[in-house]
C-alpha cells in the first residue's frame, strides 16, 4: 500500500510540473490568495495566475479562455489531491470557476 501511495503521489507531482496552468494555479492559491474562496471566469482566473507561472512554461499557456479552462480541467484531480478544490460549472449567462 505505501508503494502504491508513493506512485500516486509522484504522479501527481508530474501532473502539476508538467502543467503550467496547474502549476500557476497552485502557487496562487497557497500564496496570493491566502486560501480564501475566488469565484469568477476563465479570462479572470487566466490573468490572476498567470504572473506564477515559471519563465520557462510561458512559452505553453493557453492562448484563449477556453484552452485555459480545457487544461485547468485536465489538472483538477492533481490540484485536489493539493487540496485545491476547483469547480467548474455553467450558469445561464456564463461558465464560472470556483476555487475553494
Amino acid at each position: 500500500l505505501v508503494p502504491y501511495s508513493a506512485s500516486q503521489e509522484a504522479a501527481t507531482d508530474i501532473g502539476l510540473e508538467t502543467s503550467p496552468v496547474g502549476t500557476a494555479v497552485f502557487r496562487w492559491w497557497q500564496t496570493e490568495n491566502a486560501f480564501q474562496p475566488w469565484a469568477g471566469t476563465a479570462t479572470e482566473l487566466a490573468g490572476l495566475v498567470r504572473p506564477f507561472c515559471d519563465e520557462a512554461q510561458l512559452r505553453y499557456w493557453p492562448v484563449n479562455p477556453k484552452t485555459f479552462a480545457d487544461r485547468l480541467r485536465r489538472v483538477i484531480p492533481c490540484l485536489r489531491s493539493r487540496r485545491v478544490r476547483v469547480e467548474v460549472r455553467r450558469t445561464n449567462n456564463a461558465r464560472l470557476i470556483t476555487v475553494s
